[in-house]
């Protein structure tokens, strides 16, 4: 049976970050009434507005690590707990929830540890929501079954578009991971396409990171050798009719052994972020520190524009990353701002130009060896992170926070940079409403290339508010 492994530490000793500790306008945490020693709750998470989700892959109400899904909505701006899904059938050992993602009314949970095409082949469910519930409509299951593929373990979605991955093809290589890409239709979900890394090279397993947003996906593969051992790569493919056709391989001009870039990756419109978590290398001199970077799509195709680092040494920066609104966070879980492995978010804010550092959060609670910040996603200007060793409930128990993100010092909702959100900003973004659009100085505050309800809801949210 495949199980999940909790995160190693990467270093020992405190450091005290220099960049500014942010205090979030409101902050929830989520433990489950069933919580049990072990849990490791949060392992996966998801937020689209005022719904949220968690994943608990090691949950045993319907069999040892069958695995369970909360669901959470925002009611008067209160985290209510809604509703509790399994599979349907459930199994032991499924680890059901060990992967999220949300798209609308539509949910995709994945569940690596499922044998019904063979032992920890996997599988994917998808639940739609009607009538305030999620129900389950679909099972998706590899069209290259086979034992050991953790089918699952990555999830992406996109309106009608599923990517999920496996860490173990044989199609391309041993040890090589892939992703399936399912489509939604007339005739229910389809297999589309298959996406394998174009180098021939193994990786070890368990660790592919996926993204969808629109046309484009990307695939991270931070254990890749292609530039030395677990320096990893991140893989970007582009659909066309009805193929997906692979179009860059990205990799700091920098990159080096273990430096593991494609730990987390994001994309939105023409902006694809990658983590890169680093590690402590323990024997051979000094830890190799995390970075997420920023490549913009342009002329002659994906560019680095921006490599984001914390002031100061961070444990596992880059880890998670999640951007939303011209904000874009970063997750170092195992950063030690004010007690050892606790974990923090780092929040950088688009200026119009650039992205700049905004602060640090971290929760009220945080305690020694809490990791908080992986998983992490973000909607609407709030973030729902795991906190997977948080002891309030019971050893390892693990939690959830949601966050109301603060105004930060780069002027959310400012399009004309005047530092102002009025009525000159909220006019440029109805005059540019539902046309394509380059980023904040055109009203695309969440910089998905187009301007839309998240773009109108943050302005006028923010409408009257000076930014000093």
């Amino acid at each position: 049976m495949f199980l999940p492994t909790r995160q190693r530490p990467f270093c020992a000793g405190a450091v005290l970050l220099a960049c500014a500790a942010l205090a979030a306008a409101q902050e929830t945490k989520l433990i489950p009434a069933d919580a049990a020693m072990d849990n490791f709750y949060g392992s996966a998470v998801a937020i689209d507005g005022d719904l949220a989700v968690v994943g608990c892959p090691l949950d045993d109400a319907m069999g040892e690590n069958a695995g369970a899904v909360h669901v959470y909505t925002n009611q008067g701006g209160t985290w209510t707990f809604t509703q509790k899904l399994t599979a349907d059938p459930p199994a032991a050992g499924e680890l059901f929830g060990s992967a999220l993602a949300i798209s609308g009314n539509r949910l995709l949970v994945g569940a690596p540890g499922n044998d019904q095409t063979g032992e920890d082949c996997g599988a994917a469910y998808v639940f739609e929501l009607s009538g305030g519930e999620f129900g389950q409509t679909a099972m998706l299951t590899s069209p290259g079954a086979g034992a050991d593929q953790r089918f699952g373990h990555a999830v992406a979605l996109w309106q009608d578009v599923a990517l999920v991955g496996v860490s173990v093809d044989y199609q391309k290589a041993p040890y090589l991971g892939s992703a399936y890409v399912f489509v939604h239709g007339a005739d229910g979900w389809v297999h589309e396409d298959t996406l394998l890394a174009p180098t021939a090279k193994r990786a070890i397993p368990y660790d592919t990171t996926l993204a969808v947003n629109g046309d484009v996906a990307v695939i991270g593969a931070p254990c890749q050798y292609d530039n030395g051992l677990a320096s990893g790569s991140a893989y970007v493919y582009r659909q066309f009719g009805g193929t997906w056709q692979h179009e860059a391989t990205l990799a700091p001009a920098t990159a080096r052994r273990a430096e593991y870039f494609g730990s987390a990756v994001a994309v939105f419109g023409d902006t694809i972020v990658v983590g890169a978590r680093g590690m402590q290398m323990r024997f051979q001199g000094s830890p190799v520190p995390g970075a997420a970077y920023v490549f913009d799509y342009g002329e002659g195709g994906w560019h680095l524009s921006q490599a984001l680092a914390p002031e100061q040494y961070a444990q596992g920066f880059g880890r998670s990353v999640a951007f939303d609104g011209g904000v874009l966070l970063v997750g170092a879980p195992d950063a030690e701002t004010s007690v050892a492995h606790g974990g923090a978010v780092h929040v950088y804010y688009h200026d119009g130009t650039q992205w700049a550092a905004g602060g640090v959060l971290t929760p009220t609670s945080l305690a020694t060896w809490d990791q908080f910040g992986f998983p992490l996603a973000t909607s609407g200007g709030r973030l729902i992170a795991g906190a997977i060793r948080d002891d309030q409930a019971a050893t390892n128990a693990g939690a959830v926070y949601i966050m109301d993100l603060p105004a930060l010092a780069g002027c959310p909702g400012d399009a004309d940079g005047d530092r102002d959100v009025d009525a000159s900003d909220l006019l440029l973004v109805l005059s540019n409403y539902a046309r394509p659009a380059g980023g904040p100085a055109d009203g695309d505050f969440d910089r998905d290339g187009l301007v839309e309800a998240d773009d109108l809801r943050l302005v006028t949210e923010r409408l009257d508010t000076r930014c000093d």
